[in-house]
């Protein structure tokens, strides 16, 4: 073994120990970029997390508005199911009402129209006395 052996050798260590060391560094530069982009998915996860538990409160507070909504909406419709009900029943005695109180308007022209000829007559009778026949009549 002679000096430039020696020597060769220490230059061969140094180029592998040099190219060992670039190595290293690359991994630790690739590890360093994966572990930055998992802290900056961790952080974005987070804040993501945050805005649903806000979001979820506000879809519960909708939800609840909603089913309010419609449960007043349901009220509302067996009300107007009731007076629909009720406004048709009355409409039918309406009905049955206005049919009696044609019947008795005709029967009552009826009646009327036998009269009238009297009514007349007797204006026509009274038209005629005078007032002498009157005060005959007074005494």
């Amino acid at each position: 073994v002679t000096p430039r052996h020696y020597l060769d050798l220490i230059h061969h260590f140094v180029a592998l120990f040099d190219e060992k060391r670039q190595q290293l560094e690359d991994q630790q530069k690739h590890l360093n970029t994966g572990l930055k982009a998992l802290k900056e998915t961790e952080d974005d996860v987070a804040e993501r997390q945050i805005q649903l538990d806000a979001q979820s409160k506000e879809l519960n507070e909708q939800q609840k508005n909603a089913k309010v909504t419609l449960e007043q909406m349901m009220e509302a419709e067996k009300d107007a199911s009731k007076k629909r009900e009720k406004a048709i029943k009355v409409s039918g005695e309406v009905e049955v009402e206005m049919k009696q109180i044609n019947e008795r308007t005709a029967s009552v022209e009826g009646e009327l129209a036998e009269a009238k000829p009297a009514l007349e007559a007797a204006q026509k009778a009274v038209s005629n006395i005078n007032k002498k026949q009157l005060n005959e009549i007074k005494a």
